[in-house]
Formats: C-alpha cells, sequence, structure tokens
C-alpha cells in the first residue's frame, strides 16, 4: 500500500507545474485515492481457524439439511465464508425455502443469505 503511494506521489511531481496541467494533476492524484482506498478495502484471506470453522458448519448444514425428512434438499448448494451461509440452487415450495434458511440458522450460521430459487414441478410439461 506505501508502494502505491510513493508511485501516485512521484507521478505528480513529474507532472508539468503550468496553470493549463491542474487538472491532469488533480486527475492523477484522485486516480490514487481510489487506487488507495480499493486496496485498503479489500478483506484480508481467511484464517485457517475460519476456513475450518466454515468447513464444519458447511458439514453440520449439509447434514442437517441431508436428514430432514420433510422437504427435498439435494439441489441446494452451501457455501460458508466467515460465519455467512448463502443458499443456492432450487426447492419446490416456499416452506422448503423457510426450512432452508431455519436450518441454517440452527447449524450456526451469523448470517444467511438465501438465493434458493422456486423450482416447482407443474411448470414442466
Amino acid at each position: 500500500m506505501f508502494q502505491i503511494a510513493a508511485i501516485c506521489k512521484q507521478a505528480a511531481n513529474q507532472l508539468p507545474a503550468a496553470p493549463l496541467q491542474w487538472n491532469v494533476r488533480i486527475q492523477a492524484l484522485l486516480a490514487c485515492c481510489l487506487l488507495l482506498t480499493a486496496a485498503c478495502a479489500a478483506d484480508p484471506p481467511r484464517t485457517a481457524a475460519e476456513i475450518s470453522a466454515d468447513a464444519a458448519l458447511s458439514a453440520r448444514l449439509h447434514a442437517a439439511l441431508g436428514a430432514d425428512t420433510v422437504f427435498y434438499f439435494a439441489h441446494v448448494d452451501i457455501a460458508a465464508d466467515r460465519g455467512v451461509v448463502t443458499l443456492t440452487g432450487y426447492v419446490q415450495t416456499q416452506e422448503a425455502k423457510f426450512q432452508a434458511r431455519r436450518l441454517a440458522e440452527a447449524a450456526g450460521a451469523a448470517r444467511v443469505i438465501d438465493l434458493v430459487k422456486l423450482d416447482r414441478e407443474d411448470k414442466h410439461p
């Protein structure tokens, strides 16, 4: 990150100082600020403990979905990242969608992002 700041400062100092060139200098400085902001906003890599905790959470949820005797969850995919579970795929009913979310919360998800779609059997000929 400090290298980006040094490059930006060097680039700003090398630009001509003519009055008409000030907008170019300002544009270069704004671009550098945007680069610095983007570099600081990125999430740090997950630690081994976070990876292990996410894998355990995914395993618990996968087991819970598989053990449900009322709904069919074979087409629901699970992704866990820092305790946040994302559910994707499809189910047959709205009740199954709600149950998948409830099971994710019961498995220990800090937050659930529910992207599961409804795919009704009656729409297929």
